[in-house]
């Protein structure tokens, strides 16, 4: 009987310590880092047509950019920018589907510091009007420009997706006709 109770405890200890693990690690913020340093931490995901940034401890913004309001149901990413002084990350996020077929960009609408005159660290609200609705997630990658270029990073967030999951129509494109054959004839 005692045999019995103790490995039923230590069962339950186990449970506990499992669940609570699996907590952390859900709950845990999404963090990017840049190749330049810069720090982008996923602060909350807001859907509809009214956007506020939930509170965070020891953080208040200085300018108003806690609320925005859109005309549609956006989706809005608030992003903690954590960069070196005058050094500003350039960059851009994309949304994609889980296929990598669908993509769309992001307009940045808000931004503002947490500690006034600290110029490493800001919150950006960055809407999303179009994106992938058909999956049960969202990715977003970091599009850079470095020396010109443009670069897709390969890490991201990933987010659930918040819009309905429900019939959205499958629209299939014409074919396109076939472009005539120009012949170019060239004088001796």
């Amino acid at each position: 009987m005692k045999s019995r109770i103790l490995l039923w405890s230590v069962i339950s200890i186990l449970a506990l310590g499992i669940a609570a693990g699996a907590y952390w690690w859900l709950s845990r913020p999404q963090i990017l880092v840049l190749d330049d340093g810069a720090q982008l931490t996923l602060l909350a995901v807001t859907y509809g047509k009214r956007h506020t940034l939930p509170r965070f401890r020891n953080r208040r913004t200085q300018i108003h950019i806690a609320t925005l309001t859109t005309t549609n149901d956006s989706l809005c990413l608030w992003i903690d920018r954590k960069h070196e002084e005058n050094n500003w990350p350039n960059y851009q996020l994309l949304a994609f589907d889980a296929a990598n077929t669908s993509c769309s960009t992001a307009q940045m609408r808000r931004q503002g510091n947490f500690n006034g005159n600290d110029r490493t660290e800001e919150v950006e609200a960055l809407v999303f009007e179009s994106f992938p609705r058909r999956g049960r997630k969202i990715y977003f990658r970091i599009q850079k420009w470095n020396n010109g270029q443009q670069e897709l990073s390969p890490a991201g967030f990933v987010v659930r997706n918040p819009a309905p999951r429900g019939d959205y129509p499958k629209w299939t494109p014409d074919v396109l006709p076939l472009p005539a054959r120009i012949t170019i004839c060239r004088s001796p």
